[in-house]
Parts: C-alpha cells; structure tokens; sequence
C-alpha cells in the first residue's frame, strides 16, 4: 500500500493505491479521515483511489482505510497507511542586514521560518530577484539583493516567499529605505557668507544646500589676494 504525498494542503489532491490478495465482488470502499475517496485506475487486483483535501478536516494525522468484501462474503477493513493535514501556513520573518541602502549595494537579508520549507525560499526587492542560501542554523536562510537605482527614493518592501512542505505558500516583508547616493557626488550650492567682507578675527558663517543626504560636512576658507600692479 502505497499514499503519496503523505502530506496534503487545502485543495490538494492524495494518490492511494494497493492490491487485494484475491477480486473482491466490488471495489472496495477507501476512505480518509472517515471520507470517501474515489477510484481512479483497476487492473486486476491493483486499484488506485484518489482524495482531495477539503480543508474541513481535522488537521494533524489521518487514517486511510480500505474495506472489500470477497466472493464467499468475507469482509476485510485495513487501516493500511495515514497522512497529514496541514492547512496552516508558515510564518516568514525577513530581517535586514541594514535599514538604508543606496544604488550598487548589496543588501542581506535573513529569512526565518516556523516550520520546515520544501526548497528554498525566494527574495525580492527594488523591483528585482535576489538569491538565498541555507545558513548554519535550522529554519533560517541568508539572502542577497543587488540594489538598482532606476526608482525614487523611500520605503520599498523587501518580500520573501516559501511554501511549507505540504505546499502551504506564505509571505514576510520587511521595509527598507532607499536613497540615491552611490558613485554619484553631492551637488553643493552656496546660499550666504556673512560677514561679508569681514575683518580680522570675525566669525564667518556659511549657509549652503546639497543634492543628498551628507554624512558629514565642512567648509575650507581659501584666502585670495588681490594684488594691483603700477603702471
């Protein structure tokens, strides 16, 4: 006796098959969870049902069981096999390496998971596909976005997407912001100098806009002198 997969989502479909030692005097009855399921294939004595999960049925294991009834009367139930029903989506945690990022960084980013995922999970942001990896720890996966700058500046959601393994697909976002910096230099526009002029000893003060957010700033007095020749 065979059931495959073992585990089943909402909507998703269970294949069951065996043999009987000798023709029933009618297909026998399978049922899962104490619900009908419905023959697909017979040759000989190997039979095929199939059962799609409702998602009304209790979650956790289930029996799978099959009663056939031979020529002379002789009725026989097998309880040959259970599955699992898991309606319950994982919960996705994305955590980012950093909470700001310009064009040309590379973001990381660590996903956790609640429950097991059947393969990796996939990554996205800045309207672009990043790459995950298993990391050391169970449950939890490193991930890469190489960050482009065709878009405006602000919050954008970096979004991790995995399915559990009974196929129960889930999502978990985090928020980044992003700003346009990078190879680019800031813009500076002088706005006021005052005193101007000033004498010896005054205290200049210098008033300027940039094009960007700065990490730091300062401000270099370059003395010029203005020498006038006789005729």
């Amino acid at each position: 006796p065979q059931v495959v997969p073992l585990r089943i989502r909402k909507g998703a479909g269970a294949s069951i098959s065996f043999t009987v030692s000798e023709p029933p005097t009618q297909d026998p009855a399978v049922t899962v969870a104490g619900n009908a399921a419905t023959l697909t294939s017979r040759i000989g004595t190997a039979y095929a049902y199939g059962y799609t999960a409702a998602g009304t049925e209790v979650e956790g294991e289930a029996t799978v069981a099959v009663v056939a009834k031979d020529p002379a009367g002789n009725e026989a139930q097998n309880e040959f096999a259970r599955v699992v029903f898991d309606f319950t989506l994982p919960s996705l945690s994305v955590a980012p390496a950093k909470q700001e990022v310009i064009q040309g960084d590379t973001l990381v980013v660590t996903v956790n998971s609640n429950e097991d995922l059947v393969s990796l999970p996939s990554i996205a942001g800045f309207e672009v596909a990043g790459s995950c990896w298993q990391s050391g720890a169970p449950r939890s996966y490193k991930c890469s976005i190489a960050v482009p700058g065709n878009q405006s500046e602000g919050l954008k959601d970096v979004v991790a997407s995995g399915a559990d393994l009974a196929g129960n697909e889930a999502t978990g976002k985090a928020a980044v912001t992003f700003k346009l910096g990078g190879g680019f230099p800031p813009i500076i526009t002088l706005g006021s100098l005052s005193p101007n002029p000033a004498r010896e000893g005054a205290v200049l003060t210098v008033t300027f806009s940039a094009s960007q957010d700065l990490t730091a700033c300062g401000a270099t007095l370059i003395h010029t002198v203005r020498v006038d020749s006789a005729d």
